[in-house]
């Protein structure tokens, strides 16, 4: 049992969030990741994407991303150490990997109550991140493991109630160290969230307030704290010491976000299980609010209506919101989709090919346009159309998929096991991208510009491997 204890102790130590003596309050410049973090990054990612639902509807992952660019942005950091992604899981939840990579769980944006505490929780996570707290954890790890373990070992060899008080001793010693570096990582995290938060124009009390709404939640259900706490530990001096810290920042008043209460409908609607008690939740919404403006609620029961297939309901609550905004984007995009769902393939086509007229440049549309005509099963005017979403958004996994299909359909191989390769990298599984460029080479023929690209992407993926130490390792 004991050396079971330090074996928890040890493993519980190295993996915690801990944090650094230090609090700068400042965010970094410009972050430069190690090797060992992309790695440990990768890694972590690859693993949660074959565990975790990530959400892969373009609108939700538009929306996350542009909220994370608008807190980055004033800061100079680079947009491209960063990702940000969104699970469909209803756990109160959020995490920062190693090497930039920033989730925030579904449940945890619908019990957000503005845009500005769901920007506070990005924040938090982006100084994680910036401050690189993880890795530093490591390092005071190991600077602290091996004396640990010295004094419970020799506390096991002394043996009797004096080795049994000075094991207790050791290893209050870690448990302590472990708990006062992580409150000040949180703290540090903080104070940057809350500069991030100001710079991004944000309403810097939305963090405490958004504590506040932490510890009431973790009073209400004592017996299953939220992860979100668990990884984040929150002290009534922390809530404290947030309040404090606002009174710092300038007073900026602001409005209340619809492309905010609009995504998190439709989270609201679309995430986790089917069920028409969701529409009809949305429909008590409505009849219940005292506030004049409901086309979110409106707009969140077409989802939802839409998903356990009332194309009828779904369809009329679009419209109705459409003669108020027949210009509306987000409108527009949930009219073709219900079209798509309804498997009303033309009249989806017609809508999107009038909006690409507004809006002939947005990612979305071009998504939403490319499934369309998959559907309707043209395929050559998909490619054209994927072939620009592609240059507009290069690392989305999900249009080199779509591309894949499209590139198989029309009978060009070689080039559709390019994209499914594609696809292989952007989710950090190089071994199965190596297999497609295999199969890629195979019906590539005596096309020495696709050869020539097949190879150039072998090569490539053979250096990823190098670097990040993900070959497979051989069985002898």
């Amino acid at each position: 049992m004991i050396r079971n204890l330090i074996i928890i102790t040890i493993l519980g130590f190295c993996t915690s969030t801990a944090a650094s003596s230090l609090l700068s309050g400042v965010v970094q410049k410009d972050v430069q990741y190690s090797l060992t973090e992309i790695k440990l990054g990768r890694q972590f990612i690859r693993s949660a994407r074959s565990q975790l639902a990530f959400v892969s509807d373009p609108e939700i992952a538009s929306y996350i991303e542009g909220l994370g660019d608008r807190l980055l942005g004033p800061t100079g950091l680079s947009r491209s150490k960063f990702q940000f992604s969104v699970i469909d899981d209803d756990n109160l939840n959020a995490f920062a990997v190693p090497g930039g990579w920033i989730s925030v769980h579904t449940g945890l944006i619908t019990r957000t109550d503005s845009e500005s505490e769901l920007a506070s929780v990005l924040a938090h996570e982006i100084a994680h991140i910036t401050q690189r707290h993880l890795p530093r954890t490591f390092e005071r790890a190991e600077q602290r493991t091996l004396p640990a373990v010295a004094a419970m070992m020799g506390a096991i060899l002394v043996g009797g109630q004096i080795g049994s008080a000075a094991l207790v001793g050791a290893n209050a010693a870690v448990v302590a160290d472990q708990l006062k570096y992580s409150r000040e990582f949180e703290k540090e995290a903080d104070a940057i969230g809350l500069e991030l938060l100001s710079k991004g124009e944000f309403d810097v009390h939305a963090m405490p307030r958004f504590f506040l709404k932490l510890q009431k939640t973790s009073e209400l259900h004592a017996s299953n704290v939220p992860e979100y706490l668990r990884t984040h530990p929150l002290s009534i001096s922390r809530i404290a010491d947030s309040e404090s810290r606002v009174g710092a920042f300038p007073a900026t008043e602001v409005a209340t976000n619809a492309e905010f209460l609009h995504i998190r409908a439709r989270i609201r609607a679309l995430s986790g299980d089917s069920s028409l008690k969701k529409a009809d939740m949305f429909r008590q919404q409505i009849i219940d609010s005292v506030d004049a403006e409901k086309s979110h609620l409106i707009y969140g029961e077409a989802m939802a209506a839409m998903k356990v297939a009332q194309y009828d309901r779904s369809r009329g609550l679009i419209e109705s919101l459409l003669i108020k905004n027949p210009d509306s984007l987000r409108y527009g995009l949930g009219y073709a989709q219900i079209e798509l769902s309804a498997g009303n393939i033309s009249g989806a086509l017609r809508r999107l090919e009038k909006m690409r007229d507004s809006f002939s440049d947005h990612p979305v549309v071009l998504h939403y346009y490319a499934e369309a005509l998959l559907a309707a099963q043209q395929f050559t005017d998909a490619r054209r159309v994927l072939r620009q979403l592609e240059r507009k958004t290069p690392n989305n996994a999900n249009v080199h998929s779509m591309m894949s299909r499209v590139n198989g359909e029309l009978g060009h191989l070689a080039q559709a096991f390019m994209s499914r390769a594609q696809f292989f990298i952007l989710r950090y599984r190089l071994p199965e991208a190596e297999k497609e460029l295999v199969k890629a080479l195979e019906h590539a023929g005596e096309s020495y510009y696709l050869r020539s690209s097949i190879e150039a992407k072998q090569e490539e993926i053979n250096d990823l491997m190098r670097r990040y130490d993900e070959r497979p390792k051989s069985i002898s």
